[in-house]
């Protein structure tokens, strides 16, 4: 049951979108086209439906959707990690970024110049900073770019770029996304910024800011020239870890600092940041730069891939994964029996595995999952019980379900309740396919990348369900319904 490719449908349903008014409230969906006197209120619990699991092939992470051709999609956390996981196997993460020009050029000074050091600065995101275990050292290295990307072009999670064999810094990292760090700029007017930061970073060679700094006054005066020069970083973990390490290459302070000052002059150095992100003064569009991350899974010889394939050997169970990884789908298998009907609530259940070995301590279950139709042509289209329209990302759980509920007494009752009462309807009147998608998202994202199905990349968490036939953590499906 491999879906080749999500590539989602932004059909933004033009149709009418019923909200739900809350999801402890019955949906009351179709009532009003009943006289009161033939309403009948019934109940069912047992609507036959089957868990799986599916592969994906890639998401969009950068540029245009084909189906919003006036929107642009980028990812506000860029995932970096060789992350082992005794469930889901091994999740690679790395990132590829063009560099750019600060407002002004760095020949401050007259050359020749002298380059005190060069520092790659990778600030943690604010949100989705970090997934796994802190107490293991990553080591990080970076590369440069061979080949031009293009600002124009779309870019997904499964596609590899060329880049120099030799690496221009690496560094051992005991993550701290949660601790502040001190970084210091030099304004170059002899005045200083200490600035407060979550972040690392990585010494890179000073034969790079040599080369940075010889660049000819012409180059510098255009973005996209430097680029041609200079193509950009590939960053990559170079061992494995049980984690992932979330960096927003947005924030202001992001990129390539060099120190340098010309030969023989005392003081402090003077410095020059070649941020991932153009900055702006309010008078210009910045030039759009290319960051996206590069997502690889393997699931052999772990549970997910025992559930993966058209004659999985576990079916008790099924997964979903940040990243690019897997989705839990829903088949509703036999609705004979719910002819002409209307909904009028249907909730979905779907309680948390706890297995041995599993170490949710480390690699705990994602907060926020919603609710995707799986197209007749493979694609998901964000079910409308799940309308964005006038809701903050805040404001989802408590208008739809869908967030963790946790229970420290009773591992058995760690679930997701989830309404889908608009769509179910759907379902019955043969106006949506009888599948649905269970897919990860979260804070950092946007309506947009929600509604494209791209948030799951900005999540490295996963969480495993367990299927009707788990003798332990049955999901339930209850229907509220009249019949007419």
């Amino acid at each position: 049951m491999l879906l080749k490719k999500y590539v989602l449908s932004t059909c933004l349903l033009s149709s009418v979108i019923v909200l739900l008014l809350s999801c402890n409230e019955p949906s009351t969906i179709g009532l009003e086209l009943v006289e009161d006197d033939q309403i009948e209120l019934q109940f069912k619990a047992d609507v036959p439906f089957e868990m799986g699991t599916v592969a994906l092939d890639s998401l969009l992470l950068y540029g245009t959707p084909p189906n919003a051709p006036t929107s642009f999609l980028s990812l506000p956390v860029l995932f970096c990690g060789d992350m082992e996981d005794p469930i889901f196997g091994k999740s690679k993460a790395s990132i590829y970024a063009q560099l750019t020009l600060d407002f002004l050029s760095p020949n401050y000074r007259l050359a020749p110049y002298e380059v005190k050091s060069v520092e790659l600065i990778l600030p943690y995101s604010s949100d989705m900073a970090f997934y796994g275990d802190t107490t293991e050292t990553m080591d990080l290295e970076v590369f440069q770019l061979s080949e031009r990307l293009r600002n124009f072009e779309n870019y997904y999670s499964s596609q590899d770029f060329n880049f120099r064999p030799t690496s221009i810094g690496r560094a051992s990292i005991l993550p701290t996304p949660r601790t502040p760090k001190t970084l210091i700029r030099n304004n170059g007017d002899g005045t200083f910024d200490t600035l407060s930061l979550r972040y690392e970073k990585i010494p890179i060679a000073e034969s790079v800011g040599r080369v940075l700094l010889d660049i000819d006054s012409l180059t510098y005066t255009s973005d996209s020239s430097f680029i041609d020069v200079f193509n950009g970083v590939h960053i990559r973990a170079a061992n494995g870890t049980r984690s992932m390490l979330g960096f927003n290459l947005q924030e202001a302070n992001a990129g390539l600092l060099v120190s340098y000052d010309t030969v023989g002059t005392g003081g402090e150095p003077l410095q020059y940041l070649y941020p991932f992100v153009a900055p702006s003064n309010g008078f210009f569009v910045p030039y759009r730069t290319v960051r996206f991350a590069r997502f690889e899974h393997n699931y052999d010889n772990v549970l997910v891939g025992d559930a993966l394939g058209n004659s999985p050997t576990r079916n008790d169970l099924a997964f979903t994964q940040g990243l690019a990884g897997v989705n839990t789908v829903i088949t509703f298998t036999d609705l004979t029996e719910l002819k002409n009907i209307i909904v009028n609530k249907a909730t979905l259940e779907l309680r948390v595995a706890s297995l041995d070995g599993s170490r949710n301590d480390i690699f705990p279950p994602a907060e926020q999952v919603l609710l995707y139709e799986v197209k007749g042509d493979g694609t998901l289209e964000l079910i409308e019980d799940f309308s964005l329209a006038g809701l903050a990302i805040s404001e989802i759980a408590d208008a739809t379900g869908g967030k963790l509920i946790f229970n420290a007494l009773d591992t058995q009752l760690v679930r997701y309740n989830l309404n889908l009462s608009s769509h179910f309807q759907r379902i019955i009147t043969g106006r949506a396919t009888n599948q649905i998608a269970v897919q990860i998202t979260g804070t950092p994202t946007s309506n947009f990348l929600i509604i494209q199905g791209s948030a799951k990349a900005a999540q490295a968490s996963r969480t495993i369900f367990g299927t009707p036939e788990h003798p332990r953590f049955k999901p339930t499906f209850k229907l509220i319904y009249t019949k007419y």
